[in-house]
């Protein structure tokens, strides 16, 4: 397998690992678990391939290997590192609950900005990817039209897979959020019935919820 060097690639898996080892070392363990820690090095250990391996490599150059180098970066590493829980071990719960944190990262704005983000760079790729293909304006190098098809062809095989590997992963989030959502309304449940029982719990004196004593007592 080919590897290329990427100095700011080494530098981000360099700076997030020790960054977030030394938060995960100082913080609670009933906070973060082994498992938080799993997840985190899983993708920076992702990172340093979709990046220096030969998906780096590649990936200028092959359009199918840029969509994989793609949904790594947009999707798996990122889903990872959330799953290490880096907010926590970084102890910026204040921080995440001002008002402007709030709305930057409310799950609607995020979505907006993904959306908006990824079709400006999707369509700067795509008007780079069909410039040098149809090679209909002057190109720095006029390749030959068979290149562009057997191109055609590898990608058209790659992409498919693409597609099914794009499911599997959407349906593994999707669990994984019907597993949170499960938790959250499990907390919620135990918080209400916690509620109730402090409503219906008896106050005052214990002589004064008994009915006979209370009778006796009133009549004193």
């Amino acid at each position: 397998m080919q590897w290329r060097w990427d100095t700011g690639a080494t530098l981000a898996t360099i700076v997030l690992s020790v960054g977030y080892g030394w938060a995960w070392r100082r913080s609670a363990r009933d906070a973060l678990m082994i498992k938080h820690a799993w997840c985190f090095g899983i993708g920076i250990v992702l990172l340093g391939a979709a990046t220096m391996s030969a998906i780096g490599v590649y990936g200028r150059t092959l359009f199918w290997v840029r969509a994989l180098q793609v949904l790594l970066l947009l999707y798996v590493i990122p889903f990872f590192l959330a799953m290490g829980r880096p907010i926590t071990a970084l102890r910026l719960d204040r921080a995440v609950a001002t008002p402007a944190a709030r709305i930057l990262f409310h799950p609607a704005t995020t979505s907006v900005a993904m959306d908006a983000l990824t079709r400006v760079v999707l369509l700067l790729i795509g008007f780079g990817y069909f410039y040098v293909r149809l090679q209909a304006d002057p190109v720095p190098r006029h390749y030959s039209q068979l290149l562009s098809l057997v191109i055609s062809i590898v990608e058209s095989i790659g992409d498919g897979l693409l597609w099914i590997v794009g499911d599997v992963l959407g349906v593994a989030f999707i669990i994984v959020l019907m597993r949170f959502f499960s938790t959250d309304e499990r907390k919620l449940a135990t918080s209400v019935d916690a509620e109730l029982d402090m409503a219906e719990a008896p106050s005052g004196l214990w002589w004064e919820n008994d009915p006979q004593l209370h009778d006796r007592m009133g009549r004193r």
